[in-house]
């Protein structure tokens, strides 16, 4: 017999037996699916790259003062960092400034983002039309370009290419579009719609006030083979040559852009993602449970297929094809609850979360989906499988079939009733610290 036939018995046993097949594969969905819909959230906010060409060698650059906390740029600031940094193979800035549209069929309110610098080529994507500004568009006294994003490209032009030359009326001034960069390109939540020059609003900025933060906050791509440490002290002799030069006592700061992006909420992601395997865990130990209150009623089908001639082996491979059968279905039942968990997570998180888009069931999750539940299958069926097994098929045939368990399948039983509670105080316990902290 092969695994073929195995499935076949092991689809025929279960189909006779629906209350427990169905009880099982519930219980293998409800843990299967939180692991597979806190896996997406995972997935999509910290194990996919960032967004932007080679990421790892983005950083992020803000000023520390001496009170002890971070400030936005200044504009005298970032050129000085601009010309005397040597780690760095770009490097751009930008400030919010959220822009009126008119001209078009209804007024609307944009995400605003003022570039200056190589913000753009820091970032390392190229527009899907048309070309992104450069640096010297940046400067003050530029012209008064524009770049839109996809999104509002799509939503207010229909994706008509003729955008690009055409004249947006912000805030009343006319910008020339010159280009639409990716869908979902940028770094702010919401999302960024157009990015303008900073030069053109010189006249309303601190352009030369080394002292006034206009929120600028920037960012830059390090050389090859230079880290995030080897930036950090060129940034800090930078910073002691700009005090020797002006007496500005700030230091630069420099913070990997990942850390910046996922930083403050990795660690509760990865705590959230240790509980639900705990619940995995626990769904695995009732599953063995069941399985063992179970095997008291097939011990006399087992050993009649011992006298026929089966080998312990292949009465373990049957009975693990059994478990990981009801693994798999309670798999893709589990899909679809972390289908509905995932809309959920992605609607309840708050609209600045960063990367927030990016989660879903991808074929990573479905992935990680069918590995844990052969694993599962594999886990709570072993043990039990093992117990099963190991029969007397003389003196079970003799007797006709006991009612009662084996003395070692009672002292399992028992051991696996501790662990749960066990796992289910961790989980209490850790949730309890989880609400104190909040």
């Amino acid at each position: 017999m092969g695994i073929g036939q195995d499935l076949r018995y092991a689809l025929r046993t279960l189909g006779k037996r629906p209350g427990f097949t169905a009880i099982a594969v519930l219980t293998l969905a409800l843990g299967i699916g939180a692991n597979s819909a806190i896996f997406s959230v995972v997935n999509g906010m910290l194990l996919l790259p960032l967004p932007y060409g080679e990421p790892d060698r983005l950083v992020w650059l803000q000023a520390r003062v001496p009170a002890g906390f971070n400030i936005s740029i200044s504009i005298p600031n970032y050129h000085d960092w601009e010309e005397r940094s040597r780690t760095f193979e770009a490097i751009g800035a930008a400030r919010f400034a959220d822009v009126t549209m008119t001209g078009t069929e209804e007024p609307a309110r944009l995400r605003g983002l003022q570039v200056i610098g190589d913000y753009f080529g820091t970032l390392g994507r190229a527009p899907i039309l048309g070309r992104a500004l450069t640096a010297d568009e940046t400067r003050r006294g530029a012209d008064r370009l524009a770049v839109i994003s996809a999104e509002l490209w799509q939503r207010q032009f229909n994706r008509d290419e003729s955008i690009l030359g055409r004249s947006l009326r912000l805030d009343g001034q006319p910008f020339t579009v010159i280009g639409v960069m990716p869908a979902r390109f940028g770094f702010s939540r919401p999302l960024t719609d157009i990015w303008v020059p900073m030069g053109a609003y010189a006249d309303s900025l601190p352009w030369e006030s080394r002292g006034r933060s206009p929120g600028i906050i920037g960012m830059a791509r390090m050389r090859e083979g230079f880290t995030v440490d080897a930036a950090r002290d060129d940034m800090e002799r930078v910073g002691r040559e700009v005090t020797e030069a002006t007496g500005w006592d700030g230091v630069p700061t420099v913070v990997a852009l990942r850390d910046i992006a996922v930083g403050d909420i990795e660690p509760a992601l990865l705590l959230l993602f240790g509980a639900v395997g705990f619940v995995l865990l626990i769904a695995c130990a009732n599953m063995a449970n069941l399985l063992l209150a179970r095997a008291d009623e097939r011990q006399r089908e087992i050993a009649l297929r011992t006298a026929l001639g089966a080998g312990r082996g292949r009465l373990i491979r049957q009975l693990l094809v059994e478990s990981v059968v009801l693994a798999l279905t309670g798999g893709a039942v589990g899909a679809l609850f972390a289908y509905w968990g995932v809309a959920a997570l992605a609607t309840s998180l708050p609209a600045s979360t960063p990367f927030v888009e990016r989660i879903a069931l991808d074929g990573r999750v479905l992935l990680f989906t069918l590995g844990v539940s052969v694993l599962t299958g594999l886990l709570f069926g072993l043990i039990p499988a093992i117990q099963v097994s190991n029969v007397d098929p003389h003196e079970t045939l003799k007797e006709g079939g006991r009612s009662g368990g084996s003395g070692g399948g009672n002292r399992f039983k028992a051991v696996l009733v501790v662990a749960e509670v066990a796992l289910a105080l961790v989980l209490l316990i850790g949730a309890g610290l989880m609400i104190r902290s909040f």
